[in-house]
This record gives C-alpha cells, sequence and structure tokens, in this order.
C-alpha cells in the first residue's frame, strides 16, 4: 500500500524553512521586495486536494463535488463513509507524550476501516507549534520509529 505518515510541520513551517534558507544568503536579503514582483517563476502544485474534518455524510459529499480528493478526518464513523463516497483519507490525531498508548491504538485499529487504497496517511498532530508547543519534536520522531512497523501492514 503506499502509505504515508503526516510529518507534524505545516506548510507554513516548510514556507518559513524554504524563506529561512533564502535569508542566509546575504545577497538576497539586502535586496528590496519590489525587485521580485512580476518576475516570471515556475513551480510545482499539488494536483491533489485536501479539506480538514467535514462533519457529516453531506459534507463529504459537497467537497467531493467541489473537487477535492481527501479530506482529513479525525471524527471516526466518518471514515468509512469518505471512503464511500470516494476520498481518501488522512487521519487526523492530537497525540502527545501524555496520550495514553490505548488512544494510539484504538486510532490504528480505526485506520482498518478505510477502504484498501483510500488510507493516505496517520497524522500524528495537527499544527505542532501552536497546539503542543511543549512537545519536543523527539517525541514525534520516535513515534514514527515504533509504529512505522506497525502501518506497513494497513
Amino acid at each position: 500500500m503506499n502509505f504515508r505518515f503526516v510529518a507534524p510541520l505545516t506548510i507554513v513551517s516548510c514556507l518559513c524553512l524554504a524563506f529561512d534558507a533564502i535569508a542566509q544568503d546575504e545577497s538576497l536579503r539586502s535586496t528590496p521586495d519590489s525587485e521580485f514582483y512580476g518576475k516570471p517563476t515556475t513551480c510545482r502544485v499539488t494536483e491533489r486536494f485536501e479539506i480538514y474534518d467535514p462533519h457529516q455524510l453531506e459534507a463529504l459529499q459537497k467537497v467531493k463535488r467541489m473537487g477535492f480528493d481527501q479530506v482529513i478526518l479525525d471524527r471516526a464513523p466518518l471514515h468509512t463513509l469518505a471512503t464511500r463516497v470516494g476520498l481518501d483519507v488522512v487521519i487526523a490525531n492530537w497525540w502527545t507524550p501524555k496520550t495514553e498508548e490505548s488512544v494510539i491504538r484504538d486510532s490504528l485499529a480505526l485506520s482498518e476501516r478505510v477502504a484498501p487504497g483510500r488510507l493516505r496517511g496517520i497524522s500524528v498532530m495537527d499544527e505542532p507549534e501552536r497546539n503542543a508547543p511543549d512537545t519536543p519534536f523527539e517525541f514525534y520522531i520516535d513515534l514514527y520509529k515504533r509504529l512505522k512497523p506497525e502501518t506497513k501492514k494497513l
């Protein structure tokens, strides 16, 4: 199965890292912003579109009609419905060092309700820098290493 963990970094974090790398170059740091306006650029935009946490079947159907490919869900009853509608699923979690092992196990069990081929990932924490700022990043690294072998069965 083509499966991935959703790393606990947000797009904003990734952009900040990219901008920080650019800022390291002194010549770019001293260039006025106006120098970059109107300049042609190329980039790659994902063909996949996702939305976070629709709350009911009608919302799942609507986002599918709108062109979304996948949803991030933390409401268990919707996992099966989302795949019936034709959406791929990322299972959202809010795991920290205080999370009980049984909660993690229950979430992994929920992933089995997603239709084969529709599970795109398991998010361990949404926006950790905002929602769990006291959680050391090493926690997520260790959790990933521990759960990775188990998720290969999904």
